[in-house]
């Protein structure tokens, strides 16, 4: 085959988020965080369901974790949310049953309905670096609003 005879490629098209799944299932961790830096947010189920996640690291171009984002990674166990993030959204990590460990930085103004909804093992949860267990919310706040159920069923 020569190429000297073949027509000039004008747009190549990349599924980026097919890529970031393949790149989940394989537990490639640098894959993701690389794909994701050309993202603003992660989108609505992104990784809905996706049973092979156990660590995420949220890249500093993400400034909202949309609705159902993570819902259901039930290998899920650590999430590390950079200062960028102000929005975690509806039920962005609800059902993750797994995850053990999430730090909400002080840029985070907004915690929606059931955002951690049913995460059973959570027991490292800290909000703006004050740690929350049974007594929630007793810090000093940027936050404008957290749902009343924003935690239910994990503590």
């Amino acid at each position: 085959m020569n190429i000297e005879n073949c027509e000039p490629i004008e747009k190549v098209e990349i599924d980026y988020k097919k890529l970031i799944q393949k790149a989940a299932d394989e537990n490639n961790y640098e894959i993701i965080y690389l794909l994701l830096l050309r993202e603003k947010a992660i989108a609505y189920d992104f990784f809905k369901c996706n049973h092979n996640l156990k660590l995420v690291i949220i890249p500093y171009s993400i400034q909202s974790i949309n609705d159902c984002a993570f819902e259901e990674c039930v290998n899920l166990k650590r999430v590390i949310i950079p200062f960028s993030v102000s929005i975690i959204e509806y039920h962005a990590f609800n059902k993750c049953s797994s995850l053990t460990t999430i730090k909400i930085p002080s840029s985070v103004t907004e915690i929606g309905l059931s955002a951690f909804s049913e995460c059973n093992s959570l027991n490292n949860f800290s909000l703006f670096n004050y740690y929350v267990f049974s007594t929630l919310f007793k810090s000093p706040c940027n936050i404008k609003s957290i749902n009343m159920d924003t935690f239910p069923n994990c503590f």
